[in-house]
């Protein structure tokens, strides 16, 4: 069976190409995958805080140093399930085949290889509308998957008005 591979960051943004899937799955014939990739540099924001938190302690606090970012980390995970279970149960609600994944690591990166690894059919994102001097000095996911893959896309240029008006 086909896949439609569709990543999410867990915006508003992002969540814009659901409605576009919602009709390509059934006219491909396909399942879809919401991936959900936890960056690094949610990673780093985490572990920042931690370190801030812990600085200057000694003793049995810094035992515990390992336990406490696992239960971050699980946290952390769960939060991405639950957050795509959401996403899926809604797409599931209109008779589609939906699979979610969890994943850890650089977001571009991360979604070439679940893509490669499902033999994904399609990538459908919806990308922010950087100007051409934003996308030169941040990146784009979207760039980057689109360099680093042969795997077909369907990039929606996401609407950043419609985005805050759906996440107030």
């Amino acid at each position: 069976m086909k896949t439609i591979l569709v990543p999410l960051d867990g915006t508003a943004l992002a969540e814009q190409v659901l409605p576009h899937v919602r009709v390509l799955a059934p006219a491909l014939g396909a399942k879809i995958r919401l991936l959900r990739v936890v960056s690094d540099r949610e990673r780093e924001s985490l572990l920042g805080y931690d370190m801030l938190a812990l600085y200057g302690m000694a003793g049995d606090a810094l035992n515990n140093i390992y336990e406490h970012e696992q239960r971050r980390w699980d946290a952390l995970r769960q939060q991405a399930h639950s957050y795509l279970e959401i996403k899926a149960d809604e797409l599931r609600e209109q008779g589609l085949e939906v699979e979610t994944e969890v994943a850890f690591g650089t977001p571009a990166r991360q979604i070439v290889e679940v893509a490669e690894r499902e033999q994904a059919s399609l990538i459908a994102m919806a990308a922010h509308d950087y100007s051409s001097l934003q996308r030169w000095t941040i990146g784009s996911v979207t760039d980057k998957v689109v360099h680093a893959t042969s795997t077909p896309f369907f990039i929606l240029r996401g609407d950043e008005h419609l985005a805050e008006v759906a996440e107030q």
